[in-house]
């Protein structure tokens, strides 16, 4: 977070090298991301689909140690998103 340069690089980077599309077949834009508009906290279909896998990763004891509560886990995704957003301005 706080070496925005090299942020923007590894954005651009990416942009080129590893391009990947979000649900709605938008390609995704990395420099945006580390620029105050990075979104890592899932919403609708995706958080219910997450939900599942979470729930099976716990049931299958994948997750080593004491595991978050999924609400807890997107509550620190949300407080992370809304720190790194804020440094990038």
């Amino acid at each position: 977070m706080a070496d925005r340069a090299v942020a923007g690089v590894v954005a651009r980077h990416k942009s080129c090298f590893f391009i990947e599309k979000d649900r709605d077949g938008q390609t995704i834009n990395y420099v945006a991301a580390t620029s105050g508009h990075l979104k890592i906290v899932p919403e609708d279909e995706a958080k219910v689909a997450l939900a599942k896998d979470y729930a099976a990763m716990l049931a299958d004891e994948v997750m080593v140690g004491d595991a978050l509560a999924f609400h807890e886990l997107l509550s620190a995704c949300a407080e992370l998103e809304a720190k790194v957003n804020l440094a990038a301005l």
